[in-house]
């Protein structure tokens, strides 16, 4: 049996954040650290609305609604783009999964 023990040390997890992108000079950050339950969240989001709509709260949820707004009104936001930020997240929320190697 596996025992899990909460410690509360997870309470704060928002607090601490390093930057993901910048447009115009404005940085946009993340946590740096991410519990994994955000990860099962976001799988239950994607199971009950799809890819896209799970994908779309987890960026709002990390980064926030003015991040996302920020991307949303960003005309030279290029697929590769958003495609390195989605990764950075993933990878934060699921953790790397090639590195475990589930890739």
């Amino acid at each position: 049996m596996i025992e899990i023990k909460t410690t509360g040390q997870a309470k704060n997890w928002r607090d601490e954040r390093e930057p993901l992108f910048s447009i115009d000079g404005v940085e946009y950050t993340i946590p740096v650290s991410i519990p994994t339950n955000v990860g099962l969240r976001a799988m239950r989001k994607v199971a009950e609305l799809g890819e896209i709509a799970g994908t779309q709260w987890l960026l709002v949820y990390l980064l926030g609604q003015d991040a996302w707004d920020a991307l949303e009104g960003c005309a030279d936001l290029t697929r590769a783009d958003l495609t390195a930020i989605q990764e950075v997240v993933r990878t934060k929320a699921f953790g790397d999964q090639e590195a475990e190697g589930k890739g």
